[in-house]
């Protein structure tokens, strides 16, 4: 509550005192406070669970493991 009292007095929006911060907070429901920090977050440019998508790409010329060489698999490791 105190750091949205300071950045509302930043911007010079509403100011209200951290007490009607707190009232709103305890007012709201578990999910509704949830919500609100996750607008917040989205609203800020976080990316609170990401997009779903895949990022990561393919390797190219891949070699699946049923057709590596016979040499490989008499490799020894450590």
């Amino acid at each position: 509550p105190e750091q949205i009292q300071r950045r509302m007095k930043l911007e010079n929006t509403l100011v209200i005192s951290h007490e009607t911060i707190y009232g709103h907070i305890y007012a709201a429901k578990p999910m509704e406070v949830h919500s609100m920090s996750i607008s917040t977050a989205r609203r800020n440019g976080a990316n609170a669970y990401g997009s779903g998508e895949e990022r990561r790409g393919m390797i190219k010329n891949r070699v699946s493991i049923d057709n590596r060489p016979a040499v490989v698999g008499e490799r020894k490791y450590r």
